[in-house]
């Protein structure tokens, strides 16, 4: 089955990493994509950059992120919605995530596992002192694990509300 990734990234006044991550969107392997960025703030090489690139742009002038996400999401067109802020994604991130929805029919969340990297874009090492407690902090947040939650099997909502107190899962046609 042939899908449509839309990739939602929010940013709020966060512009120092905002466009290698835009740019490890555009060079991923798999192509059918769409990238809608959510943003409260003009910058002339990255508002450029978004239009020539054909992705969409919005703006949102909120704190909230919740809210940010909810006024990103109502512009996707796609199958399956993947989120970024100022991270990057690997080459071949898209590529996987549809292999992985196309091979469970149900799952309604992928998270997958992550590498750390610097403001230089070194990969930084869990054991480094100097990021140990951040990397701490963010692997109590989301496990540094595959995880595909399939919302017809028990034991993975059982997993949800223990990992994250809820629930939350979207049945389309």
């Amino acid at each position: 089955m042939k899908l449509l990734i839309s990739v939602v990234v929010v940013a709020y006044n966060r512009r120092v990493f905002l466009l290698n991550a835009l740019r490890s969107i555009a060079n991923q392997s798999f192509k059918d994509y769409e990238v809608i960025v959510a943003k409260n703030f003009h910058d002339l090489d990255i508002d450029d950059f978004i239009k020539n690139m054909n992705f969409r742009e919005i703006f949102v002038d909120t704190k909230r992120y919740g809210e940010q996400i909810a006024a990103a999401v109502e512009e996707t067109k796609g199958d399956i919605i993947a989120f970024l802020e100022d991270d990057e994604f690997e080459q071949d991130k898209l590529y996987w995530i549809g292999q992985i929805f196309n091979k469970y029919n149900a799952v309604s969340f992928f998270h997958d596992a992550r590498k750390y990297i610097n403001d230089k874009g070194e990969l930084i090492q869990p054991s480094n002192p100097k990021y140990r407690q951040i990397i701490l902090g963010l692997e109590k947040i989301t496990p540094h694990k595959d995880i595909i939650i399939n919302p017809n099997n028990l034991s993975h909502i059982r997993y949800l509300l223990h990992y994250y107190g809820a629930v939350s899962t979207l049945n389309s046609p």
